[in-house]
């Protein structure tokens, strides 16, 4: 079933990307090396390819850190620190290339953009699990914390976009400088073991700390910017709803569950249902959707899926952590089913492919001479949303 309808595709045609990325790193060498990677990707390798090579990738060494320290219950071998570190650096250049791609072969769109966002959603949960993986933190309560706030983080990131039309990354920033400093880390902790139990506790509260206070200054941010844009500030309110609902009943299950949730299955669970939220974010962003429609009857499934776990809360299914799996293989198969009809409605919508580049056409040089430019319209910052 095509999610999109024809409006939803009139909306898409009119997207245009509006990003800023102010980091220093990249700034410093980060987009010099970038630059010099792009000499060897060949004109007609679509920028999506790239994003999926990355993903595979990366999935292979969180698959590794899984198994190697089975199910995050012992330390990760220093040879899969090394592999972690190696191939969260791939994955971070190849998510950088594709958009590089996508501008240099002209085929920047919405298509690209969520399926640069749904691998990312992905990719963010293995992410936590294999810095779990490497730090050896185990399943305990600190974890759900670390892994709660990333999620939570993730949510608001696309939430900011969904408002202010704009996606910021500052001078210090995840994509670039944090990734750098969890590849320094993984590749330190790889030469020097025994400071894990160290330098765990200062990672913890650090990392904690500057998630709250990047989600801080996301909702300071867009205070100011519905300040000046009254427009915005139905839809700044309406938007995060959802995201509490999700974050409520993960708390609930935390704190009336105890350590029957000392599961990586939980905290993988917990983190695709919000990252699932900021899916549905980016493609009512997309497709310019009212916030009511973030609401949708996936999401109320997730909800109930979540919520029937308090009505069997004293079963072995449940105190033995069976329930936890059925909930992470049922949120990430929503995650995956979803991804998969978007990719496809805008394919078809957009008529644009997945996978391969459209080559070019250049124009004449007669029509070029006789072509009429239109002139441009006035527009402000803020964009209207269709009342559903």
């Amino acid at each position: 079933m095509n999610p999109f309808d024809s409006t939803d595709i009139a909306y898409a045609k009119q997207y245009k990307y509006n990003g800023i990325d102010d980091s220093i790193c990249k700034k410093l060498f980060l987009a010099k090396y970038w630059d010099w990677c792009m000499r060897f990707i060949p004109m007609n390798v679509a920028p999506n390819v790239i994003t999926l090579i990355g993903f595979i990738v990366e999935s292979i060494s969180f698959v590794l850190s899984l198994v190697l320290t089975n199910g995050l219950t012992k330390q990760l071998p220093c040879y899969g620190c090394v592999i972690n570190a190696l191939c969260l650096f791939f994955y971070q250049t190849l998510d950088n290339l594709d958009g590089r791609q996508a501008r240099r072969t002209g085929m920047s769109s919405p298509l690209g953009q969520f399926f640069d966002h749904g691998c990312d959603a992905i990719t963010g949960v293995s992410e936590v699990i294999k810095s779990a993986a490497v730090f050896n933190m185990g399943v305990e309560d600190v974890y759900f914390y670390y892994a709660f706030f990333t999620g939570i983080t993730f949510v608001l990131t696309s939430y900011e976009e969904y408002v202010t039309h704009k996606f910021y990354l500052g001078k210090f920033n995840a994509p670039d400088e944090g990734l750098l400093i969890l590849v320094i880390l993984y590749l330190t902790i790889a030469a020097f073991p025994s400071i894990v139990p160290t330098i765990r506790p200062y990672f913890l509260f650090a990392y904690i700390l500057g998630q709250i206070f990047t989600n801080l200054l996301i909702f300071i941010h867009v205070i100011q910017f519905c300040w000046k844009e009254k427009e915005c500030r139905k839809r700044a309110f309406l938007a995060p709803i959802p995201m509490f609902i999700s974050a409520t009943i993960i708390c609930l299950m935390k704190f009336l569950f105890g350590s029957t949730t000392n599961s990586v299955f939980f905290i993988m669970a917990t983190e695709f249902i919000l990252t699932y939220n900021s899916q549905t974010v980016i493609i009512s962003y997309l497709v310019k959707r009212a916030p009511l429609r973030l609401i949708d009857p996936l999401t109320i499934m997730l909800w109930v899926a979540s919520s029937i776990s308090f009505v069997f809360k004293s079963t072995s299914f449940v105190q033995n952590g069976y329930y936890w799996m059925v909930l992470c293989a049922i949120v990430f198969s929503t995650m995956i089913l979803t991804d998969v009809r978007v990719v496809i409605g805008f394919t078809k919508g957009l008529k644009i492919p997945a996978f391969h580049v459209i080559p070019k056409e250049e124009p004449r040089s007669d029509d070029s001479k006789n072509k009429i430019q239109p002139k441009q319209k006035k527009t402000s910052h803020s964009v209207s949303f269709r009342a559903h």
